[in-house]
């Protein structure tokens, strides 16, 4: 008897996907390579508006900005997180 494969859509498993798609795209751009990264920005931007995904949707946003070489957008994200004292979590994410 063949068991059949039963993805895992938990949102504990949700999560943990994002979290290596961001850590992917950023690791594109500070290797100068963001355009290889496109799908995978877009696929942030799509995520659903829940609070959990808050932060990655937010990241590409910040990315998408930068692929459209719209600077004031990019630094409006970093000031919102410092506006709602998330600075840190900018400065460290978004160098």
């Amino acid at each position: 008897m063949c068991v059949r494969y039963k993805p895992d859509r938990s949102l504990s498993y949700q999560l943990d996907f994002v979290a290596v798609l961001a850590n992917f795209v950023h690791h594109c751009y500070q290797e100068d390579h963001l355009i290889s990264a496109t799908t995978e920005v877009h696929y942030l931007c799509q995520l659903r508006a829940q609070p959990e995904f808050f932060f990655y949707r937010l990241v590409g946003y910040y990315y998408e900005a930068l692929l459209q070489q719209d600077f004031d957008f990019s630094k409006q994200i970093v000031q919102i997180l410092a506006d709602t004292k998330a600075e840190k979590l900018a400065v460290s994410f978004f160098k």
